[in-house]
């Protein structure tokens, strides 16, 4: 039997890089010294060989990533991909072009709750994904919240905002507390409606799993105006990751 400790789950984003080794989590962001951030981080796992899993959305980062492991012996390093493809938790065949990320979330979802399943990905895009039925039949996807405000940023020097936060008010008194309000109400405004569709069209019991992730949840997962609860997961791209290894070894 694979021993869960001989594993390391990689999320590669386009932000983040996002570790989940021996239950414990771990996060760097892209940025400078990010490399030998991760060097220390490797140097300490396990000396005994280890499986290393990733998925990734940003193939400049993931290169330098790969290059990386390949100085440490102890390390098997493997795409999540070929996985992914012989994967029978998600049927995907009615729908083009969904990404790794959007099916590892849903994926990993299925360890806290039987289908229907609804995930929203908090990060440099939102994606709403639904699955019913054992099949994902789509979602939806929108500029995250920081995407948004680099966007702004580029247009105009006086739109500029140094870093997301949301307050208590639904409006800003200053231009830059009126770009957050202003971006926390479409990102959150468009998930609103997403969800009331859904149950609009499916029916209440559609929306009885709804599941929360990436690296904003935590600022949306209590804010959304629904009467379904949500439940915060941060690392459901990584757990979905392990529950597709772990199963494979078990077969």
């Amino acid at each position: 039997m694979l021993n869960t400790k001989s594993i390391v789950a990689v999320d590669i984003g386009n932000s983040r890089i996002k570790l989940l080794y021996n239950n414990l989590f771990k996060g760097f962001e892209i940025q400078s010294q990010w490399e030998n951030m991760l060097l220390n981080y490797l140097d300490k796992l396990s000396t005994d060989q280890t499986l290393l899993y990733y998925s990734s959305v940003n193939p400049k980062i993931e290169i330098e990533f790969l290059e990386l492991c390949t100085s440490k012996d102890n390390l098997v390093v493997n795409s999540i991909s070929n996985l992914l493809r012989k994967q029978n938790f998600i049927d995907t065949s009615s729908i083009q072009g969904i990404g790794n990320d959007r099916l590892l979330g849903l994926i990993g979802a299925l360890r806290y709750s039987d289908f229907p399943i609804i995930t929203l990905d908090f990060g440099s895009a939102i994606t709403i994904n639904f699955a019913n039925d054992g099949k994902c039949i789509g979602g939806a996807i929108l500029p995250g919240a920081i995407t948004q405000i680099n966007s702004l940023a580029k247009m105009s020097e006086s739109l500029k905002v140094n870093d997301f936060n949301i307050s208590g008010a639904f409006y800003g008194n200053n231009t830059s507390d009126a770009i957050m309000s202003g971006i926390y109400l479409s990102c959150a405004g468009a998930v609103e409606k997403a969800l009331e569709k859904a149950e609009s069209q499916f029916g209440s019991e559609f929306t009885k799993n709804i599941y929360a992730t990436g690296g904003l949840a935590h600022l949306f997962a209590d804010k959304i105006e629904i009467k379904q609860k949500i439940n915060y997961k941060p690392n459901l791209v990584l757990e979905g990751i392990y529950k597709l290894i772990t199963t494979s070894e078990k077969q």
